[in-house]
């Protein structure tokens, strides 16, 4: 089934625009027709007159099938019936002073503005649209050796999957045989295509581009990381943003304020036509359409850039926030140690005298202090120098212990080498938060790691960048301790830091600064601090792991781990509003003139319409523009 957008007038649904199109033709046929007869045969009226009142009743059935509906519509919103209750008023006025040619060419025009209108709008839900349709793929299922189609809907976790190249892949799962480049561009936002090789997790809606390979579903179409992302974009592209639920309260006086008006012109002056072009250019489409484009746009926008804002309500909270909280671990800190530095515990040895022996027992480990040091000698050293461990044991938070070449080596923490009897070489001041780790060989240390999780390029230029946004109080919250949170502070510039943070204190921390008066977002990695953003204003989740812990706990989830997306979120959101309150201002103004050259008499009801269709066509116009947003 198509996703649903309620944020624009799409209730008559595009199956209705052939049907809307056809009695609009066939109408402006019978209008031709009646003005033909009336130059060729001037001495019947009659026939012409009957021609122009057939045209009159065409057009008169999808109007007033829309009004009919409105009437009983029990929706919160009204929105999509308004202009076709005008319409049949506009029909109504002109049956009664018998214009039918000039009540049907205005609703004519009025018609064709709308298919305009929708096809415009249309656009747009189809680059929200675009990302559902990813999750609607086959599959090549195998069963023992034999290949199957299935639809992607029906796997299941546990299939085995083969997936050429050119292909998307129909679900996520781990890979198992086989080595690709995969564009996953339709979920990160990262152009650049990501290498997998077996053990690596690949996500559903993404392109295999070079190689053959194998997965093992992990999840069934509905809980893949796209299953959701779809799911949530359709319950957004449903929901209505605060300043349409306004514009619904102020539309359900504007009609009768606006009959009002229309029926004193009337009085004054006697000028049906008047009154007719009156009641035409105060049609309220272009309120209507003001804020609903812009945020629809703004959700084609987000989506496109790898950011999911689960309803149109978080631009507008997003545009008064005025304090930020951060999360280092995950958040302004890629989440994974990687080897600061690296020295020999004996000056008169060098590193890589042992380096190779520290590699072959880390790489018996799936710890990440082992992963870290293994990948860190990995690049420094030649892959075939290192020898391979046997008889390798696990201490869980302590380390490793294994033999190679008839030498007993230990790869572990100060804890771990006085637990067998080793006395460690004196620590160093961690305060850039770094982790020391030892290898011993043959009970005598041999080097030292200094372990550290690596701050991300962009997160300076993202906190300062912010701070010009109106996020002028910048906060970081850990459960590091203080000289890890330091660190981080004063490398990204956040000058207010707090240690040693339990979830549940992160939360109080946000509720103390929102009872002094703060709007305020806090930015995680949805892993460990779902308290925090759930006392936040608005809470937005780093998604690093690949996992869809971010789309879950936060309002607003960056599927690809790059900082700069918060700043691009936030720069959409305040331009969305910028281009909301042009889209009312200029909507107004170009009402109110019109109101006023219709009102004196200087156009009749068909300018009116056109001087309507223009309001409108500029709301659609300028709200198009934040597709061009260049991140």
């Amino acid at each position: 089934m198509r996703p649903r957008s309620d944020l624009l007038p799409s209730d008559r649904g595009l199956l209705s625009l052939p049907v809307r199109l056809s009695t609009a033709l066939l109408a402006a046929l019978a209008l031709l027709l009646s003005l033909l007869l009336r130059q060729l045969r001037s001495a019947q009226p009659e026939l012409a007159g009957l021609l122009a009142f057939a045209a009159w009743l065409v057009v008169c059935i999808p109007v007033f099938t829309g009004a009919i509906r409105g009437l009983f519509h029990t929706a919160k919103s009204l929105n999509p019936y308004y202009l076709d209750q005008f319409v049949a008023i506009v029909l109504l006025a002109c049956l009664a002073g018998g214009r039918y040619a000039t009540g049907s060419i205005v609703a004519i025009i009025l018609i064709f503005g709308q298919l305009l209108e929708e096809r415009s709008v249309r656009g747009i839900r189809e680059a929200i649209e675009g990302l559902g349709r990813l999750s609607r793929v086959s599959a090549r299922r195998l069963r023992g050796l034999i290949e199957e189609p299935a639809d992607a809907d029906t796997l299941q976790p546990g299939d085995r999957l083969r997936v050429l190249p050119g292909e998307l892949i129909p679900a996520d799962g781990l890979v198992l045989t086989g080595h690709s480049a995969v564009n996953q561009s339709a979920i990160t936002g990262e152009a650049l295509p990501a290498d997998v090789a077996p053990g690596s997790t690949v996500f559903a809606g993404t392109l295999n581009l070079s190689g053959v390979i194998e997965l093992e579903t992990t999840r069934a179409s509905s809980d893949t990381v796209i299953g959701k992302v779809r799911a949530i974009l359709e319950a957004a592209s449903t929901d209505r943003p605060l300043i349409a639920r306004r514009l619904d309260t102020y539309l359900r006086y504007y009609t009768p304020a606006v009959l009002m008006l229309t029926a004193m012109v009337w009085i004054l002056t006697r000028d049906l036509d008047r009154a007719v072009s009156v009641l035409v250019v105060c049609l309220p489409c272009a309120f209507v359409l003001a804020g609903p484009a812009v945020m629809v746009a703004a959700l084609a926008v987000c989506a496109r850039l790898g950011i999911l804002v689960k309803t149109p309500r978080h631009f507008e909270t997003a545009s008064t926030l005025d304090t930020v909280v951060y999360d280092k671990t995950g958040t302004l800190t890629h989440g994974r140690l990687i080897v600061a530095e690296t020295t020999a515990c004996d000056p008169a040895r060098s590193v890589s005298d042992f380096l190779p022996l520290a590699r072959a027992l880390a790489a018996s480990s799936q710890h990440p202090v082992a992963h870290a040091i293994a990948s860190h000698a990995l690049t420094t050293e030649s892959p075939a120098a290192a020898p391979t461990a046997s008889d390798v044991q696990e201490t869980p938070g302590r380390g490793l212990l294994g033999r190679i070449h008839g030498h007993t080596l230990l790869l572990g923490s100060a804890a771990w080498l006085r637990e067998n009897n080793i006395t460690p070489p004196p620590e160093p001041p961690e305060s850039a938060g770094q982790r020391t780790v030892y290898a011993t060989i043959d009970g005598r240390p041999a080097l030292r790691f200094l372990l550290s999780d690596s701050l991300r390029s962009e997160a300076r230029d993202v906190v300062e960048t912010l701070g010009t946004l109106g996020l002028t109080r910048a906060v970081l919250l850990t459960g590091d301790h203080a000289h890890s949170a330091q660190a981080i502070a004063t490398a990204t510039g956040i000058p207010r830091f707090v240690a040693n943070c339990l979830p549940e204190e992160k939360s109080r921390e946000v509720h103390a600064l929102r009872a002094e008066g703060r709007r305020v977002l806090v930015v995680g990695d949805g892993v460990n601090d779902a308290p925090a953003l759930a006392a936040a204003d608005l809470s937005i989740a780093l998604n690093n792991s690949g996992s869809h812990i971010a789309v879950q706990t936060a309002d607003v989830a960056i599927l690809q781990p790059d900082l700069r997306r918060l700043v691009h979120f936030i720069q959409i959101s305040r331009r969305s509003l910028r281009l909301i309150n042009q889209n009312l201002a200029v909507s107004t103004a170009i009402i109110l003139v019109a109101l006023l050259v219709s009102s004196l008499g200087l156009v009749g009801p068909l300018t009116a319409a056109l001087l309507h269709e223009t309001s409108a066509f500029f709301v659609l116009l300028n709200s198009s523009r934040l597709l061009r947003f260049d991140a």
